[in-house]
């Protein structure tokens, strides 16, 4: 029975998730350009769904001989719907081979077409991916076909290790859809100590009760207690997305979004491109920061703009910083970036 619980399936592919962001008309999953085939796909499953509607009715005089033709037809039409074949194959990317204990643990999967052959919609939900830990203990878990995007020419999306602890050593994985599988790729997991020395979280500057008209101030601070020189690249690039959820508990009513770019102190990077490894250090603005040094991101929001009336909130800020430790040629090297994962929540009352 597939583990459906123990992952969680990023196909959203927003900017927050470094290989493509929505900053253009193409999404990163390909659009539906066979139109007329996903019509006519649809038009041949509900022609074999108003068979069987037929079928259930109760044969009329002289309508015997009907029956069994439509039953016929029925056999045909479905076999040839469920004969559909297709030349797609299901992929699984890392970003990099070896990842460190603490950080969000990140890969691709997806179903790259064959040629311009559209992916039947009655495949999709054939995808399972498989994991072996490394204490040889496995998990089958079900991936959902993306519900959003036009998808009948494949699809890339982000995948993450959660919900369960993860373990020293080597992860096999493998993706598959439609019967056919990834070989196997393996992913090693390694502690690093030096990343308890990369301190980074977010501090709100107020609490409790809150106008209307106030602003409430938060500062993302990150501070380098390593003896290396740490990089990261400006938020508001491709990958440094930070992300704010509001919640009210009476009524409830509940919102997550993107912080507004505009609101960054540098809104100039969100022209940036993807600048989550070492390649984007010579075309991108990082921070670097040496050791000892502290560097603030000075955010806010205020109650006006996103709050509901008067009641109890619950705000978060989050955001995921892909980490350059050390020089790319140094010990640190493979293991860059980095994505430290930072969270924080406050409570807050509105009269």
């Amino acid at each position: 029975m597939p583990d459906v619980a123990d992952r969680a399936v990023f196909h959203g592919v927003e900017k927050s998730f470094p290989r493509c962001g929505k900053n253009g008309p193409v999404f990163p999953r390909n659009g539906k350009l066979f139109s007329v085939f996903s019509t006519q796909w649809k038009k041949s499953f509900h022609t074999v769904e108003n068979f069987r509607r037929r079928l259930l009715r109760p044969p009329t005089a002289g309508g015997a001989v009907w029956l069994a033709l439509a039953a016929m037809g029925l056999g045909l039409v479905a076999a040839a719907g469920a004969a559909a074949p297709t030349g797609a194959e299901p992929t699984l990317e890392l970003d990099k081979k070896v990842y460190v204990l603490g950080e969000a643990i990140r890969f691709w999967i997806g179903v790259a077409p064959k040629g311009n052959e559209p992916i039947p919609e009655i495949e999709g939900n054939s995808c399972l991916l498989h994991i072996t830990r490394p204490d040889g203990t496995r998990s089958d878990s079900a991936v959902s076909w993306p519900s959003d995007g036009a998808l009948d020419l494949g699809w890339t999306g982000g995948q993450e290790l959660r919900g369960e602890e993860i373990q020293l050593g080597t992860y096999s994985l493998s993706f598959e859809f439609a019967g056919k599988r990834t070989p196997p790729v393996d992913l090693v997991v390694r502690a690093l100590p030096a990343l308890r020395d990369v301190a980074a979280e977010f501090v709100f500057g107020a609490r409790g009760a809150v106008g209307a008209d106030d602003s409430i101030p938060v500062v993302l601070r990150v501070a380098n207690r390593t003896p290396q020189l740490l990089r990261f690249p400006v938020f508001g690039a491709i990958g440094t997305t930070i992300s704010l959820r509001i919640y009210r508990t009476d009524p409830p009513r509940g919102e997550s979004l993107f912080y507004p770019d505009e609101w960054l102190p540098d809104p100039k990077a969100v022209a940036c491109p993807d600048a989550t490894g070492w390649r984007p250090l010579a075309r991108t603005p990082f921070i670097a920061l040496r050791p000892g040094e502290t560097y603030d991101v000075e955010l806010s929001i205020r109650p006006a703009d996103r709050f509901w009336g008067p009641g109890e909130y619950e705000v978060e800020f989050s955001t995921t910083i892909p980490l350059l430790l050390g020089e790319p040629d140094g010990e640190f090297a493979d293991v860059c970036p980095i994505r430290l994962r930072v969270s924080a929540k406050e409570d807050f009352t509105m009269p």
